[in-house]
């Protein structure tokens, strides 16, 4: 898959006179048109959520994930498709006149229809936005004070009603009680009475007696009962009246406070209708502004002699991939820390180790121009690699090489090309490595001389790590380097 992605690109202005007189006042007015479109995108996300059912508190539910995509591509398909993409190319093409040909004539007529659905469309669905969005300020009726407090008002009345029923209820058992206790009190002693009347039977003024006073236990009786209904009614009748005034206090007290709240509502609608009539019309006007700034802006790069050119460029890559690499690369270096810890005590550098890993992948790359382009934004510079037998040892023999010489084989008395030069090389691949295959020419001797370590006199070397004129010097050195003697005889 392709890295690289097309994008509209302006070229360099050829009026500049032009381009410097309005390059400040085509950025303001850019910034004014994405601004409406801003504005414009968000009612008709608000329009389009609330339509699908979608609910802000709680926001993040599994039931407004459909609300939420359909908002979002409602806002793509009329703000970018229809403004940024149709709207921009019809502008582009009247400001140029780019009308040469049946072609373009029928492509102007194809995007003049999508302007006009899908910037119509705009428009009608921002504006029944914008009016959706104050629906639940203006559209009250009962609100949730007012409620609150209805539903406060009842309990309050609910309570003291059974308050009261309990108090008369304890009035009645009273009531009962003592009319219960009267009698039984009376009837005991009229009880009494006519026994002993009996015993008087034939004594009439005795048995008269007794018949008197059984008359007034009953008048009595008659009385004390009189009594207790009396004290009943008149305490019956006091209960009602003070459950009827706490009944009437508590209603005039919470339709005072429901009578403030309805006219704080009722103010704060008006004020929100005021703010819905008024904002309509700053929301058309910039969303009118928003394609004006279009038609600014085309003619602008029309003055300024700025042609638009479609150009190849990198994409961006995604944040949630960044940051997944990041979190991996981390995860890498501490799982290597703790493997180079348990198994040796040499210090961990993971950023050589990823940049062999970089170099290798480089040379793996068969396109040069593009090697080097990666090898230019890396600050770096991959090695060449070159097959070669035996190993590359860098002791201390051979630190002092010279840089500017060319290393010569032993067998062949050729030498190598330089091997920056890229014209003189051949690449081929092979086992996935790179092989060069280098032109080869007769050596000079002239050219391959260097000063001997140990006389300081100049001699032609046959071999790259040769450091001595002879072996009389080598063996000499090598004595005053360790202060013993050769025993064994040099080679010849």
């Amino acid at each position: 898959m392709s890295n690289l992605r097309l994008k509209e690109v302006a070229n360099e202005a050829t009026n500049k006179d032009f381009y410097n007189s309005f390059f400040t006042s085509s950025k303001v007015t850019n910034t004014i048109g994405f601004f409406g479109q801003f504005i414009s995108s968000l009612t008709e996300f608000h329009f389009i959520f609330s339509a699908l059912s979608g609910a802000y508190k709680p926001f993040f539910t599994i039931s407004n994930i459909l609300p939420f995509l359909a908002g979002l591509v409602a806002i793509y398909i009329f703000e970018v498709v229809g403004v940024r993409v149709f709207l921009v190319r019809i502008i582009r093409q009247i400001v140029n006149l780019d009308f040469l040909g049946s072609e373009r004539k029928t492509l102007f007529v194809f995007n003049l229809i999508f302007v006009f659905v899908l910037c119509g469309s705009n428009l009608l669905l921002s504006v029944l936005g914008q009016k959706y969005s104050f629906s639940s300020k203006t559209n009250v009726t009962t609100t949730d004070k007012t409620y609150k407090l209805s539903n406060e008002k009842s309990t309050k009345i609910q309570s003291t009603n059974l308050h009261f029923d309990g108090l008369q209820s304890d009035l009645l058992s009273n009531y009962e009680n003592s009319k219960t206790s009267v009698i039984n009190t009376f009837d005991n002693d009229v009880k009494l009475l006519k026994e002993n009347q009996k015993k008087f039977k034939d004594l009439d003024w005795k048995f008269n007696e007794y018949t008197l006073k059984i008359d007034s236990k009953g008048e009595a009786k008659t009385s004390d009962l009189s009594g207790l209904l009396f004290t009943f009614n008149v305490d019956k009748e006091r209960l009602r009246n003070d459950q009827k005034t706490q009944i009437n206090s508590i209603t005039a007290n919470f339709e005072s406070r429901i009578n403030d709240v309805s006219k704080t509502e009722t103010s704060n609608v008006d004020m929100w209708l005021l703010v819905q009539k008024y904002t309509l019309p700053i929301l058309i006007i910039f969303i009118l502004l928003s394609w004006v700034a279009i038609v600014y802006n085309e003619i602008f790069l029309k003055g300024a002699g700025q042609t638009i050119e479609i150009k190849e460029v990198a994409k961006k890559p995604l944040l949630i991939t960044v940051f997944a690499l990041g979190i991996y690369e981390k995860i890498y270096q501490v799982f290597y820390w703790i493997v180079g810890t348990l198994i040796g005590n040499k210090k961990y550098q993971f950023d050589d180790i990823q940049q062999y890993v970089v170099k290798y992948e480089l040379n793996q790359n068969k396109d040069t121009e593009t090697r080097l382009k990666i090898e230019s934004q890396n600050g770096w510079q991959v090695r060449q690699q070159v097959r070669q037998i035996g190993y590359n040892r860098n002791n201390q023999n051979n630190t002092e090489q010279p840089k500017n010489e060319q290393p010569t084989n032993n067998f062949s008395g050729l030498k190598m090309n330089d091997l920056s030069n890229d014209k003189t090389m051949n690449y081929t691949n092979n086992d996935n490595r790179i092989t060069k295959i280098v032109a080869v020419q007769k050596s000079d001797t002239n050219s391959n001389k260097r000063m001997c370590k140990n006389c300081n006199e100049s001699y032609v070397y046959k071999h790259h790590k040769q450091m001595y004129c002879t072996s009389e010097c080598r063996i000499e050195n090598w004595e005053l380097r360790t202060g013993r003697k050769m025993t064994k005889k040099p080679k010849k």
